[in-house]
This record gives structure tokens, sequence and C-alpha cells, in this order.
């Protein structure tokens, strides 16, 4: 399905944006919320929390370019977010999707991450069990159908991608994917590194992220401020969030 929907998707539009975030202060915030026995609390849905207040900061980022003239800005935030998941014995990346997730406060936000990255169980129904045997070339004509169509392709792929696929690892990892939206986002491997801060040696811990554009929408400018706001949210700078993480 994911591959299918690529190959139709003019990624050579596409830039990049790259950057790494200081996630000491969140990270000890929600790992003491986790001992303190809330075991959905986790970095990641904080990164798509953040990630979905800045998609409603700018809307032109929550959106899909049909033409060459016309820009559709979508009013919620569905996240496709690609998962793995076991079947038969084998590790399988699996489209997932979060819809309506910019009605979802934090915790509920959490729940509904946790659940679909630890539920093993893949349960399609028998129309998508039926597409999927359906030859490509009719696969691919939906697609290529749908997508100047807003609402199906947002019923089909949502309004914005968020993968945490290059978590996985050691040390520095960032995750370039190939992709299908105006705005996708890629967080990498966290790290901790030994600075300075007078003549006191400081523990912080940063993670990796990489943005990905669609240049036909945005502009290199744009991006930037996309990115440097979530950036702001991830490390409490900004005052969207400082005032809600007081709560926690």
């Amino acid at each position: 399905m994911v591959k299918d929907a690529l190959e139709l998707e003019p990624s050579r539009s596409h830039f990049y944006l790259a950057i790494e975030a200081d996630i000491t202060s969140i990270y000890a915030k929600l790992q003491k919320k986790r001992r303190e026995g809330n075991p959905y609390y986790g970095m990641s849905a904080f990164f798509m929390f953040c990630y979905i207040k800045t998609l409603l900061k700018y809307p032109v980022a929550n959106s899909r370019r049909l033409g060459a003239d016309r820009i559709v800005k979508y009013h919620t935030v569905d996240i496709f977010m690609p998962v793995e998941k076991k079947v038969d014995e084998e590790l399988i990346l699996y489209p997932s999707m979060i819809r309506n997730a910019d009605s979802l406060n934090l915790e509920d936000l959490s729940k509904e991450f946790w659940k679909l990255s630890n539920d093993p169980v893949i349960e399609l129904s028998k129309v998508e069990l039926t597409f999927l045997k359906l030859p490509r070339v009719f696969r691919r004509a939906y697609y290529k159908w749908a997508k100047i169509r807003p609402q199906l392709s947002k019923v089909l792929f949502g309004t914005s991608a968020f993968s945490t696929i290059s978590m996985y690892g050691n040390g520095s990892l960032w995750g370039y994917g190939l992709p299908f939206h105006t705005v996708s986002v890629y967080i990498g491997n966290s790290k901790n590194k030994v600075e300075l801060s007078g003549t006191e040696a400081v523990n912080k811990k940063y993670v990796d992220i990489v943005f990905a554009f669609d240049h036909r929408t945005l502009d290199g400018a744009q991006g930037a401020r996309i990115v440097n706001y979530f950036r702001g949210l991830i490390e409490r700078e900004n005052s969207d969030i400082r005032d809600y993480l007081k709560n926690l």
C-alpha cells in the first residue's frame, strides 16, 4: 500500500531540514510520570503532540497541493504513522492512523500511540483484504485517482506523516524517508552528551529530527520557521506548551 502510493509522488520536490533538540528536561519529567504509575507517557507521543501543535500553528503544513495553483488546507489533523507489526512471525512496516489527533490531549494521545505501537494484532476488514489482493495496476490507479480528491486522500493517508522508525539504534541516527505529504517528520535516535556549564560538567540528552517539506507548497524560510517552532515546543521554551506542562 505505502510503496504503491510512494511511487506516484514526486519525491524530488521535497527538501529536508535536520536538527538536534535538547530533551533533557522533558525526558526527566516524562520518566517521572512513568515511575508514578502511568505507563503511557513516552517521548514519541510527546514529539507527536508537539508536531500536532506545530501543524495547527502553521496550517499550510497541514495541507495538500492539487495541481499548480490549488492548495487544500485541512481543518483537522490525521496523523499517518508507520509502525512495525509481527505478522506470521515476520516483522512488517504497517501503515496506521491517529484520526482527529488535534482533539486529543497529551495523555489521550499517548494512549493512542501506545496502543498502535504495542498491539501485535492486525485485523483487516474484508474490503481491505480484497483491495490488497487486487492486481497492482488497479491499486495504483485508485491511488492516483485519490490524490486529486483531498478528502479521499485524507482518509487513506491522513494529513501529515510522523515516523519514529529511526529511533532504534545507537548514537546519532537520522531518518530520511520518501515522503508523500506536504510535511513529514522523522524522529531519530536520542543520545547523551556531557557539556560544560561554567566549570561544571552537565549531562544533556538530545534527539535527532529530520523534517521533509514539499517545495511546491513551502519554501525554505517557511520550513525553517516550522522547524524552529517545533524545537521550541520540545525544549519547553515556547509559552504555547510551557503552561500546559506545568500541570503534568
